[in-house]
């Protein structure tokens, strides 16, 4: 009896749209990938539910930006986000010199030329 309650709840939930915010088709990809096997979960990139925002990704590193990131499309949607942003760290550079979250920016290729 158990089993057949626990089963149709199961049956019953709703897939959870997540929105992955990124508009980087590759990345979009990858986490789709990641999460394929998770029967409830649909992920979506912004532009799939027609939201296009530019979050200012000012943060010192990377972990900053994403939070931003997250935080402005769930202001935006409403919907469970998740975001990641991607930083450069070189072994050789000492904390204060690391490019981190700036070399996307370019401001990276300009510091170190």
């Amino acid at each position: 009896m158990k089993r057949n309650i626990i089963k149709k709840i199961k049956n019953r939930r709703k897939n959870i749209k997540l929105l992955f915010a990124t508009g980087n088709n590759k990345k979009y990809e990858l986490m789709k990938n990641r999460l394929k096997d998770i029967n409830q979960i649909e992920v979506l990139m912004p532009r799939q539910i027609g939201v296009n925002i530019k979050v200012n990704e000012n943060g010192k590193t990377a972990k900053e930006n994403a939070i931003k990131k997250a935080i402005e499309y769930f202001k935006e949607t409403k919907m469970s986000v998740i975001a990641e942003d991607s930083g450069l760290y070189i072994d050789k550079f000492s904390k204060e010199e690391q490019p981190r979250a700036i070399c996307a920016k370019n401001k990276w290729k300009r510091r170190f030329r």
